[in-house]
């Protein structure tokens, strides 16, 4: 059961290109925005990369140690600390704005055509609520053109274009399913609508005391 949790914020849409948790699932992940073409910064000097310790999302600047993924992801009592992820094949980077943006070559099969293009994709974030993820094609560390997510934002409804994405407003903190696999829930004035079955089949919407969330 996933329920329904703190939402990273409606313009930085950390679920889908940014949050800590990310690095395990095929949705962005760690410091995962960025449009800048300054190419892979290298690691500062004074920074700790060994696991466990202390570190700023904002500021840290993520590398590969041999096929292991290392960056600044969130301990289980919700603070900042250095996390490795061990990689099936190699460790792979790109730009991300003023970071890197390191992950699992596994994860990148797909290669693109023609570096700076852009491509926009309605989907769920890892609590499967509805927003628009902009696709960047970058160069990787690899040598090849893959797709990189730069940026997303929440929306009540969107289609796989450009400006699709339309933002309701609303009152009051209701939250409903409208039908057995989708649901509306209103935070702070905008609509949010969580889709169950956009990657689940078998997933069903349902609602408590926390909002709408999918079985």
């Amino acid at each position: 059961m996933k329920k329904f949790a703190v939402i990273c914020g409606l313009l930085a849409m950390c679920a889908f290109v940014g949050c800590d948790d990310d690095k395990d699932s095929s949705n962005g992940g760690s410091n995962g925005g960025g449009s800048s073409s300054g190419g892979i910064v290298q690691v500062p000097a004074g920074q700790n990369n060994t696991v466990g310790a202390a570190c700023n999302y904002e500021t840290f600047v993520e590398s590969c140690d041999g096929n292991k993924v290392i960056y600044c992801g969130e301990s289980e009592d919700g603070s900042e600390v250095v996390q490795v992820l061990a990689c099936q094949s190699a460790c792979i980077i790109t730009e991300a704005g003023k970071l890197n943006y390191a992950d699992c070559a596994e994860k990148y099969t797909d290669v693109c055509s023609s570096e700076g293009q852009l491509e926009y994709s309605c989907e769920t974030d890892l609590y499967d609520i509805l927003g628009l993820v902009t696709y960047k094609c970058q160069k990787w560390s690899d040598g090849k053109l893959h797709w990189n997510a730069i940026d997303g934002e929440y929306c009540s409804s969107c289609t796989d274009a450009a400006n699709s994405c339309v933002k309701t407003t609303c009152t009051g903190d209701s939250s409903a399913c409208t039908d057995d696999v989708q649901g509306q829930m209103c935070i702070d004035g905008m609509l949010f609508t969580v889709v169950c079955d956009m990657y689940d089949d078998e997933a069903m919407c349902d609602t408590d005391e926390y909002g709408v969330y999918c079985l």
